[in-house]
């Protein structure tokens, strides 16, 4: 699988709901958990320059991975 497709893989999931484990990402697409953190920076990056303003990727404590959350501030 390439980059863009992991990236658009965990993109849809995270506007779909999911919680992201880097861990099981990482398992999931056979890649180290620094690629994986290099590809939420990516979407994290994307959701920014976009001026997708509304929404925000967050590490949940709670929950103990990455969501995509309303942002309260726009």
């Amino acid at each position: 699988m390439s980059k863009a497709e992991r990236i658009l893989s965990m993109y849809d999931r995270l506007l779909k709901g999911s919680v992201l484990i880097k861990a099981e990402e990482a398992s999931r697409f056979e890649v180290d958990n620094r690629t994986i953190q290099r590809d939420l920076d990516d979407i994290r990056a994307h959701l920014s320059e976009e001026g997708i303003l509304e929404m925000e990727l967050v590490y949940d404590r709670k929950r103990m991975g990455y969501v995509v959350r309303k942002n309260r501030h726009h």
